[in-house]
């Protein structure tokens, strides 16, 4: 327990094999330590080995040693052998189900949530706060709205609804259902105490586009003496960029530096993405240069920035400063980089720096940055290799890297390819109006 508790998971096993050696009995403590240790070090071979273990000791049937062996299984990967464990369980509380949710929820399997909630309903577990928190995140990432209404009212009937962390879940839901105004009555429905609540229904505001309640809800908070905290401040500050509302960014501006977050990394980063969004790059350079450490986001938000605003040389300048200082280029910085060079029409820098994001950097092209590569080559009148391009693509071509050719077809009048780029764009989207319009502007 020692061990565990300051971070010692290598030394548990070690000592767990030196109890074997001297033929200790292991106790059920002892497996539930060994399996924490297991799942914080991801060790699914020697977290097999601890369970077969349980078996030979008759432990596979005690409750919290069966929730461990969930999370352990869960947490290493292995969410088949997890779920197995889970319906072999002679008895499940509380726990063991949102244990289970919480392991598909790691891996994206939001419809067994789903289905696990249900379920949890016919077994007559009663949900607790992490159980309903769990699956409105579910139906929030699956779009569901029907269900997390069916969710909402099964939070009402279990005395949850004025919950804040329900709460919070339930406006992010309803948010990403786009279903905002259900959202802001589940706001206005819940006491307003806590930070989370306001936080969540910014956040709901300013990813929908609603940029000016946003900043009414804010102004709102801080009349009612509420402390704004770090995600506050990232949302805000996005729905400022969303309608590039620069003054009003600007003030959010010096409620951050009074509340001294202005050097937090992420707080950082948004900041020079709501400049830049707002066309201010003096005011973004300055909040980079003032930054306590620069990070790749913050380094990405500087490239992005310029590339935004078509700034190719001071994309390429970062981008040279970025390598002196050892920072590891990643897919967001290529894909600017490939961005500036398509506006700025430099063909051998693109090709160069396309060229080197498997070469020295291990990164393969995704999709975005064959777009920004065919624009590039199709801008500059190199047709049929922008075509060939996308022939060679390792994946299915999209209608928006068709969309790119058929865009340069237009500006060099090719009809011929543009004939054959429409084809395989309407075999993709029938309905593609967007592109109808494009072949007509060519003829």
């Amino acid at each position: 327990v020692g061990y565990i508790q300051h971070g010692g998971d290598e030394e548990v096993l070690t000592l767990f094999h030196q109890m074997q050696q001297e033929r200790v009995k292991p106790d059920q403590t002892t497996f539930i330590g060994l399996l924490k240790a297991c799942a914080n070090t991801a060790a699914l071979e020697q977290g097999k080995k601890i369970h077969a273990y349980i078996i030979k000791y008759g432990f596979d049937s005690a409750l919290f040693v069966g929730n461990m062996l969930v999370y352990m299984y869960a947490n290493c990967g292995d969410i088949e052998h997890a779920r197995q464990v889970f319906d072999k369980m002679c008895k499940r509380d509380k726990v063991s189900w949102d244990v289970m949710a919480a392991g598909y929820a790691q891996y994206g399997q939001y419809e067994q949530i789903i289905k696990l909630f249900w379920q949890m309903q016919q077994d007559i577990v009663k949900p607790g706060q992490f159980t309903f928190v769990n699956v409105l995140k579910a139906c929030a990432n699956l779009a569901s709205l029907g269900q997390g209404k069916q969710i909402h009212a099964q939070i009402i009937a279990s005395g949850f609804e004025l919950d804040v962390f329900v709460g919070s879940a339930l406006i992010n839901m309803y948010a990403k259902c786009d279903s905002i105004n259900d959202a802001r009555q589940v706001f206005d429905q819940m006491p307003k105490g806590d930070v989370v609540l306001w936080t969540a229904m910014i956040t709901g505001y300013a990813q929908h586009g609603h940029g000016d309640k946003a900043l009414i809800l804010f102004r709102q908070m801080l009349l009612d003496d509420m402390k704004p905290c770090q995600a506050t401040f990232v949302s805000i500050l996005k729905a400022c960029a969303s309608v590039a509302f620069l003054e009003q960014g600007k003030q959010v501006h010096a409620h951050i530096i009074k509340s001294g977050l202005e050097s937090d990394a992420v707080v950082g980063s948004t900041l020079i993405y709501m400049y830049a969004k707002c066309g201010s790059m003096k005011h973004a350079c300055q909040v980079f240069e003032r930054m306590a450490k620069q990070d790749l986001v913050s380094w990405n938000a500087m490239v992005a920035g310029h590339a935004q605003h078509g700034h190719s040389e001071e994309v390429l300048k970062l981008i040279q400063k970025m390598q002196h200082e050892g920072v590891q280029l990643d897919h967001i910085t290529f894909t600017c980089i490939l961005s500036a060079c398509s506006h700025a029409g430099l063909v051998d820098k693109g090709r160069h720096y396309f060229g080197s994001m498997n070469r020295d950097y291990g990164i393969a092209p995704a999709a975005e940055h064959y777009v920004c590569m065919v624009d590039l080559l199709g801008r500059a009148g190199h047709l049929d290799e922008a075509e060939n391009l996308i022939k060679r693509m390792p994946f299915h071509p999209s209608v928006i890297v068709w969309g790119a050719l058929l865009g340069a077809c237009r500006i060099h009048s090719d009809v011929e390819l543009a004939k054959h780029t429409a084809e395989c764009v309407f075999e993709l989207d029938p309905l593609n109006t967007a592109m109808f319009v494009l072949l007509s502007n060519i003829y």
